[in-house]
């Protein structure tokens, strides 16, 4: 448990650090990837992101809402190599209920203020993916699995 524990901070820490991270999403058996400005939950259940409505990441969400998001700590140094850190959180990100929204909101907005107009315009769509397991990756070989509980915060 202290080990599981240990294991949830480390990814909490990260994914509180890097204000943005990388959504995969596949339509037609194609990859897409995008940066998008994130905001996770504390007990790590969730990943919220923001997009608009009309585009292809959208699109393809509601096609296959299957996901992955990667954050990572490089700073583009040789370093990195030996230092670096990445986390994968792999889940279904699906449009929450109105309570959760709010709520998600809340903390996406407070997260990413400069983008409170966007995350509130009905153009725009919040998704939180609701998270399955981490992976998280240091030195590029040590490699550490979180599984969340099935439905974690819902």
């Amino acid at each position: 448990m202290e080990q599981r524990t240990a294991l949830h901070g480390e990814i909490l820490e990260l994914l509180n650090r890097q204000l943005y991270a990388v959504l995969a999403t596949a339509r037609d058996g194609v990859p897409y990837t995008n940066i998008m400005a994130i905001a996770a939950r504390d007990d790590l259940s969730r990943v919220y992101f923001i997009t608009p409505r009309r585009s292809r990441k959208y699109e393809n969400l509601l096609g296959n809402p299957l996901v992955s998001i990667f954050a990572d700590n490089r700073s583009n140094r040789e370093s990195d190599l030996s230092g670096a850190t990445g986390i994968t959180a792999t889940g279904l990100a699906v449009e929450p209920d109105a309570r959760e929204r709010e709520e998600a909101l809340g903390l996406y907005c407070a997260r990413h203020p400069a983008l409170g107009d966007f995350a509130r315009s009905p153009d725009s769509a919040l998704f939180g993916v609701r998270v399955s397991r981490y992976v998280m990756v240091k030195r590029f070989e040590n490699i550490s699995v979180l599984k969340m509980e099935a439905d974690a915060g819902a």
